[in-house]
């Protein structure tokens, strides 16, 4: 879901220019991607995506918390 926010947000997803091996790395051996031009986004839509983005599953939001 939060890599979804960013991508309506930004227009693509993050890392896209990037072959999808690549992208998989990424994923695994780097921190989630922030919103860009962090200012421009609201308190709440940035502490949603970094609450969806979460790698620890325990930490990351449940689709209930979600869906609230």
């Amino acid at each position: 879901m939060g890599i979804t926010a960013l991508e309506l947000a930004m227009g693509d997803a993050p890392n896209s220019e990037l072959p999808a091996m690549r992208v998989l790395l990424v994923i695994i051996n780097s921190p989630p991607p922030d919103l860009p031009k962090f200012e421009e986004w609201t308190p709440e839509f940035r502490q949603f995506v970094n609450d969806c983005l979460q790698k620890d599953p325990v930490k990351r939001l449940s689709i209930t918390d979600i869906m609230k």
